[in-house]
C-alpha cells in the first residue's frame, strides 16, 4: 500500500541519516547508492551524510550530485554542503576505522 512504501521510503532516509553520523568511511559505499535513489529526501540525507563523514571520496561524490542531480533542492543542497566542506577542514581528513 502507499502508507507502507511511504514508510519504507522514511525508513530508509534515517538509515542513511544514522549512517551519516557515524561518520565512519566504510559507509560511503551506502550513501554512494543511496545519491541513486528516486525520493529526494533520500539523496539529501545522503548529501548530508557524505558530508559529515568528509574525506576527498565523500567531497567528490557531492560535487557529482551538485553538477548532475535533477532535482533543484537536491543540488543546493549539495552546493551548500560543498561550501562546508571547505569551512569545516574535511577536505582529506577521513577517521580511520
Amino acid at each position: 500500500s502507499g502508507d507502507e512504501s511511504a514508510d519504507s521510503v522514511l525508513l530508509l532516509e534515517e538509515l542513511v541519516r544514522l549512517l551519516g553520523r557515524s561518520r565512519d568511511p566504510r559507509v560511503l559505499p551506502v550513501l554512494e547508492l543511496a545519491r541513486d535513489h528516486p525520493v529526494s529526501q533520500v539523496r539529501i540525507a545522503a548529501v548530508r551524510g557524505l558530508a559529515m563523514v568528509g574525506g576527498e571520496e565523500a567531497r567528490a561524490l557531492v560535487e557529482d550530485i551538485a553538477r548532475n542531480d535533477y532535482d533543484r533542492s537536491v543540488v543546493e543542497v549539495a552546493n551548500r554542503e560543498l561550501g562546508r566542506f571547505i569551512a569545516r577542514g574535511r577536505l582529506g581528513r577521513m577517521r580511520r576505522p
